[in-house]
């Protein structure tokens, strides 16, 4: 019996939370109704990562090693890799809210028509650990803010989208993400759609993506190429503000 091509390929880069692989692992072997794979990219940052993923002795789960690169690097590996229609990029530690999670996405997807982006909300946690739904659906006012609309966890992309307008840039540490909603904004052959629903939770966000510096020159780098200068002056003058009044 030959084998039946994946609906959805999930591909998670694993770099500084090898003790958050399990969660992933558990989460995805609990989604009923759809065809998955899911493709582990380790950096080999900590031990024992793969081994850990190799103890489930699950064939639709497969393991790549790439040690060098970027966060983005080990994305773009991991989407030359994947064999379903759609992608979700997950990260060390994110897990669906339910076993039906991958099923319930991909009927919307469907139900909108199969577009290049269907994107979802997020749970985002402040200074106070309080939660708040994440969720923009004016994408222009936004990403010239240097926001993106959700996060990257909470896309599934048609794996098409990215012979369109390419993979992401590498050469980002902090924000290839916000680099790629640019471009498919600016993209008039990307078809966009949303829905207020939150499908993926993220147990902790990696310490690694959260250096100030490198978000604050990637974003001014990123909103200069696809806005213009003033947009970027504009924006580095109102983190300025942000910082001194701490606002």
């Amino acid at each position: 019996m030959q084998n039946v091509q994946p609906e959805i390929s999930v591909i998670i880069p694993i770099y500084h939370s090898s003790q958050l692989v399990a969660d992933t692992c558990e989460s995805l072997i609990a989604q009923q109704g759809v065809r998955w794979e899911a493709i582990f990219i380790d950096a080999g940052v900590e031990l024992h990562a793969s081994e850990i993923i190799k103890s489930y002795q699950d064939s639709r789960i497969r393991v790549q090693a790439l040690t060098k690169g970027s966060l983005y690097a080990l994305m773009n590996r991991g989407l030359l890799m994947a064999q379903g229609e759609y992608v979700n990029l997950l990260l060390e530690g994110c897990a669906y809210l339910a076993p039906t999670s991958l099923e319930r996405a991909l009927k919307s997807i469907k139900e909108h028509n199969n577009p290049d982006l269907f994107y979802t909300a997020s749970y985002i946690g402040d200074a106070s650990g309080t939660r708040h739904l994440f969720y923009v659906d004016d994408w222009e006012d936004a990403l010239k803010r240097g926001l993106q609309p959700t996060l990257l966890q909470s896309c599934f992309f048609k794996t098409t989208i990215f012979k369109k307008i390419g993979y992401f840039n590498q050469n980002l540490d902090r924000r290839g993400a916000f680099d790629f909603f640019c471009r498919a904004h600016k993209a008039a052959e990307v078809c966009v759609k949303s829905e207020m629903r939150v499908y993926v939770e993220m147990n902790r966000f990696p310490s690694m993506l959260l250096s100030p510096w490198a978000i604050v020159s990637e974003t001014y780098q990123v909103l200069l190429c696809y806005f213009g200068i003033s947009h970027a002056l504009k924006w580095l003058f109102s983190m300025r503000i942000k910082a001194l009044f701490g606002g």
